[in-house]
């Protein structure tokens, strides 16, 4: 009888499979750049640009996160400002 744990066990090697394959692929694509360093530079320089272009997203996450914290503050203090003016003072 097979336990649930035999799952995992199959999903983790697969994963090692899936690794392995995708090393054999780098290496096999850096062995047929080797005799073209243009390519290599070219491939260098496309990883860097992924790099920058996935901080400065982050970077703008954040910022419309910090953002939208803010407004929603706001908001909420005008949204009370409102109830208050139409109470009246309160006592």
């Amino acid at each position: 009888m097979r336990d649930r744990h035999d799952h995992r066990l199959v999903f983790m090697v697969g994963n090692v499979n899936a690794i392995e394959g995708g090393t054999k692929v780098a290496t096999a694509a850096l062995t047929a750049m080797q005799s073209t360093p243009l390519a290599v530079a070219l491939l260098v320089v496309n990883c860097m640009f992924l790099g920058l272009a996935a901080y400065v997203l982050g970077e703008v996450a954040a910022n419309a996160k910090e953002r939208n914290q803010v407004q929603t503050e706001l908001i909420s203090k005008l949204v009370s400002d409102i109830r208050d003016c139409r109470q009246g003072p309160r006592p």
